[in-house]
């Protein structure tokens, strides 16, 4: 048996992790097989674990064969799949930028060589649901059939892409991202320093500075924290609520100066706390992306993810999400 198709759908999600575009276990990325049938990536693995074998046959109706379950995305990659036979490779991204410029209330306009690519005289965003549920498949159908667009921002939560292959859904995920750095600049004299390079304490180490001790202190289900000076979380000090649905997942309800969440505020510090030193990576990328989105919510006067819809996405990534990784990395 051949795993090409399988073998270049994890060759991708590398580069996915390489570029920063996911973290952990979001996104999602497939590959047409036939004019029925795609190969996506599995719910809740590592990225890093991949092995072709886990690679999940799906049809266009949403079955699949196996007893590994695919992500929770199928249905929204079938329907592209279905609507457009030269959609050949799909990837959904949780990228910064982008993310953070979902938050906005019209679509932006592109310049003609990216309109090109994308297939759009403009950027379009299609409007929020909760992750895997109809209503974001819908909204993101709506928009690919009114608007033909090869990429397309989905509110508070990321990007999908899909190209004709691998690389060309890759290169515009990459285009669309300088894009939207260039659309947040323009929006805020607020600098992100994408330099910082965190500092680390494991709970048995000696020296621990007395904020991460305290921290250490007061969640024994914590072993690492990150630290770092991040000037785009550091802006909301008093309080970062979610604007993305994988701080609700990840962080947690609000981030504040307290170690409830998984992401606390010190003295001119930022705290991310995780299992091990992964978990506490991947808590950093999403604060700093949820500060990115935070930070263009007051351009666009856009509001936060409902407090409802904040407590179902974090109990079911603790209850399901987070166990799939842990039991898979075990």
């Amino acid at each position: 048996m051949s795993y090409d198709i399988q073998n270049n759908i994890i060759a991708t999600s590398q580069k996915l992790l390489e570029k920063r575009l996911v973290a952990r276990t979001w996104g999602n990325l497939s590959q047409r097989i036939d004019g029925g049938t795609f190969y996506c990536t599995p719910s809740g693995r590592n990225y890093t674990d991949l092995v072709p074998e886990e690679m999940i046959k799906v049809r266009l109706d949403g079955s699949y064969d196996g007893d590994l379950k695919p992500t929770t995305e199928r249905s929204l990659h079938a329907l592209i799949y279905s609507e457009r036979p030269d959609a050949q490779f799909i990837i959904h991204t949780h990228q910064p930028y982008a993310s953070a410029m979902s938050l906005g209330n019209k679509p932006y306009p592109l310049p003609a060589d990216l309109a090109q690519k994308i297939g759009s005289d403009s950027l379009p965003i299609a409007n929020y649901g909760l992750p895997g549920q109809k209503k974001l498949h819908n909204a993101i159908m709506e928009v690919l059939r009114n608007t033909g667009a090869h990429a397309i921002l989905m509110k508070a939560h990321g990007m999908i892409v899909f190209g004709r292959s691998a690389d060309e859904a890759l290169q515009l995920a990459l285009d669309v991202e300088e894009f939207c750095r260039a659309e947040f600049a323009k929006r805020t004299s607020l600098v992100p320093d994408e330099t910082l390079v965190p500092k680390m304490w494991k709970r048995n180490d000696s020296g621990i500075p007395a904020e991460a001790a305290h921290i250490f202190a007061k969640r024994d289900d914590v072993e690492v924290i990150y630290a770092d000076e991040d000037p785009v979380a550091l802006n909301f000090k008093d309080k970062l609520v979610p604007y993305l649905d994988d701080f609700a997942q990840l962080v947690g309800l609000r981030m504040t100066d307290t170690p409830f969440a998984n992401a606390v505020f010190g003295a001119g510090t930022v705290y991310y706390l995780g299992k091990d030193a992964s978990d506490a990576e991947a808590v950093r990328m999403v604060v700093h992306k949820n500060a990115l989105a935070a930070t263009m919510a007051r351009s666009f006067a856009a509001k936060p993810i409902a407090f409802f819809d904040r407590i179902l996405m974090n109990a079911v990534y603790r209850l399901k999400y987070s166990k799939l990784k842990d039991k898979k990395s075990a």
